[in-house]
């Protein structure tokens, strides 16, 4: 930043201050979440807050998402929908709900979700 006068410099600071107390958020990435095969969701018409959803892939997806910046133990984007094993399955433990390729992507890089599991009865 160049400033001029006080004013400005002053501007710069408010700006500065306000980006490391609200950080910044990450804009224009896609969050998918690919539903593990032997499960299904139970409401396949309410996906959640504009997502797509490819019931032959079982995955959703959401595109131009902004994550908001979280410190702490602060909640960040979020989104529930709720799943349950299909019929025809046999049930096991520690099935996971979710595919390996679930995660956030920005260009390249991507970050995977956890692998949440349950034990299907």
């Amino acid at each position: 930043y160049n400033a001029d006068n006080a004013s400005e410099l002053e501007s710069y600071f408010d700006s500065l201050f306000s980006t490391i107390v609200n950080g910044i958020p990450v804009e224009n990435v896609t969050v998918t979440d690919v539903i593990d095969p032997r499960f299904e969701l139970v409401d396949t018409d309410t996906i959640p807050e504009g997502g797509t959803y490819d019931d032959k892939t079982g995955t959703i997806t959401w595109n131009n998402v902004t994550l908001p910046y979280v410190s702490g133990d602060g909640d960040g984007w979020t989104v529930t929908f709720t799943v349950k094993a299909k019929d025809e399955f046999m049930g096991g433990n520690v099935i996971p709900t979710n595919g390996p390729s679930s995660g956030v992507s920005s260009g390249d890089s991507t970050v995977p979700f956890p692998q949440p599991a349950v034990n299907v009865k």
